[in-house]
């Protein structure tokens, strides 16, 4: 089982969000990521390099794996997502 864990900025992120989405991407990010977190897609290109995407919905939570530990870098609607990604990357 993997641990979850979340940038400094990731509140930001929810703090933007709707209460009914952020069950669901709670739920998700509980039951999807702490069992098979490489089953999801791997972002393409240099920047992105060794980062994936879990879809939920019309958002995307973005992380990397690191032993047994994955880290979230961003959460956000996907027209978004990306912005958010370039500042912390």
């Amino acid at each position: 089982m993997y641990k979850i864990s979340f940038h400094p900025d990731v509140k930001k992120d929810l703090k933007g969000l709707p209460q009914s989405h952020l069950k669901v991407i709670k739920n998700a990010i509980d039951e999807r990521l702490t069992i098979r977190p490489y089953d999801f897609k791997a972002l393409s290109g240099k920047a992105y390099h060794g980062l994936y995407r879990l879809r939920i919905a019309e958002y995307r939570v973005v992380y990397f794996i690191e032993n047994d530990c994955v880290q979230i870098l961003a959460i956000g609607h996907r027209s978004k997502i990306y912005k958010f990604l370039e500042k912390r990357v």
